[in-house]
């Protein structure tokens, strides 16, 4: 040390201090080197949001219930087929109520102008008649969720999380796929119906022909665009109904096929002959109010499977009708046997051996025709229950819509394939 404690701690705090000079003194001179490098004026740097292609709405973002796109393909569009509009109780109505925060959120200029947009409804919906729990997400260009999505009316998403106005149009697109075929078999029965007006009016005043009337206007309201609630339980009279008067319809059947018929002439047998081919001829009537009554349910069961969470009762109704039909197949062996017994009293002295023959083969050919017409309209009637079947098996499959929208209003509602 230097000798004095003082001189000591002088020097000391000396050699500090100029360190400290030192470190200032360069970074100093780093600082101005710096400030010089940089340009006179800095302009800020604006940060792209990434604009959303595609709006999806469910629980998740990897199972949407709902979702919406900006549709580019035209050819695809002009080749679906397009569904109907009814003015404001049509699908394209409800549509819009569904669609009213998708152009603000996916279009720029949504009310000039005309684009197309793509709304897919996936099988998550089935089940949910009210979507009160779901979530609007967005997609972008890339396929990714995008967190901050440029949604230019980011609050109308909140009218898409209640989804319940989608689950009334996605019913409805799929009653309007149906609705061909509904329309065939009304049209099928009207004509039977009036064919029936003399033989059993009695029973189809009440019964058939008051379902069928029934189901026509069920069918009309599915075609402007909405599912009718009421049908539903008004479902449950028309059947009972139908079964009534099926009921009543085979037994009958079984009364006349059992009735025996008695040869009263003491001279021939021309008024057998007539009295026997009658029962036939009647046999013939029930069988074709039968299979317009089993046609008529086969019908009320198409128009159950509409309704969303019916399907369990809907099964037990196809399989009840087709079990009914084919109880009523099973008289067929009855009706051979009694053709065997009228044949039979086919005796007399007074007719040629030959007349006889022809009379008892006649009988029996008859019978067989009366056979066939049962086997023939039940396999018919089986026929078109399981078209409908495989038509109902794509009940559940996602529905895909081509909206076309000009000036911010829905003009077509397409389906796409």
């Amino acid at each position: 040390m230097l000798g004095s404690p003082i001189l000591d701690v002088l020097v000391l705090l000396g050699v500090v201090m100029a360190v400290i000079g030192g470190w200032w003194l360069r970074r100093r001179m780093v600082s101005t080197e710096a400030r010089l490098a940089l340009p006179q004026t800095i302009e800020p740097v604006a940060v792209a949001l990434e604009l959303a292609s595609r709006i999806l709405v469910g629980r998740n973002a990897d199972q949407p219930a709902f979702e919406i796109a900006l549709m580019g393909d035209e050819d695809a569009f002009n080749r679906a087929a397009a569904l109907p509009n009814n003015g404001r109780l049509g699908l394209a109505s409800r549509l819009s109520a569904c669609l009213q925060a998708a152009p603000s959120v996916l279009v720029q200029q949504a009310n000039q102008g005309r684009h197309l947009m793509e709304v897919v409804i996936n099988n998550p919906l089935a089940n949910a008649v009210d979507g009160k729990h779901f979530l609007p997400f967005a997609r972008g260009a890339d396929g990714k969720i995008i967190e901050q999505a440029k949604l230019l009316n980011a609050e109308g998403l909140s009218s898409l999380g209640n989804a319940a106005a989608v689950w009334q149009v996605a019913s409805v697109v799929v009653a309007q796929k149906h609705l061909a075929d509904i329309s065939a078999k009304l049209d099928e029965i009207k004509l039977e119906i009036a064919a029936l007006k003399d033989a059993l009016q009695d029973l189809l005043d009440g019964g058939v022909e008051g379902t069928y009337l029934y189901l026509s206007d069920v069918a009309k309201t599915f075609q402007i665009g909405e599912v009718p609630k009421f049908a539903r339980v008004e479902l449950e009279s028309c059947r009972r109904g139908l079964l009534q008067t099926e009921s009543a319809l085979i037994k009958r059947f079984e009364r006349r096929v059992a009735q025996q018929i008695e040869h009263k002439e003491t001279v021939g047998t021309g008024d057998l002959l007539t009295e026997t081919m009658t029962r036939y001829d009647e046999l013939d009537q029930i069988t074709f109010s039968l299979m317009t009554c089993f046609k008529t349910e086969a019908l009320a069961w198409h128009v159950l499977s509409m309704f969303s969470g019916e399907e369990a009762t809907a099964q037990v109704w196809k399989e009840g009708t087709l079990e009914r039909m084919a109880n009523f197949s099973s008289l067929q062996a009855k009706i051979l046997e009694t053709a065997k017994a009228d044949a039979g009293r086919f005796q007399s002295w007074f007719n040629w051996g030959s007349t006889l023959h022809q009379r008892r083969t006649g009988v029996q050919e008859r019978a067989n025709t009366a056979v066939g017409k049962i086997e023939l309209s039940v396999a018919d009637c089986r026929v078109g229950m399981t078209q409908a079947s495989q038509l109902l098996e794509h009940k559940n499959d996602a529905i895909r819509l081509g909206v076309e929208i000009v000036k911010g209003e829905i003009q077509q509602v397409r389906v796409l394939a």
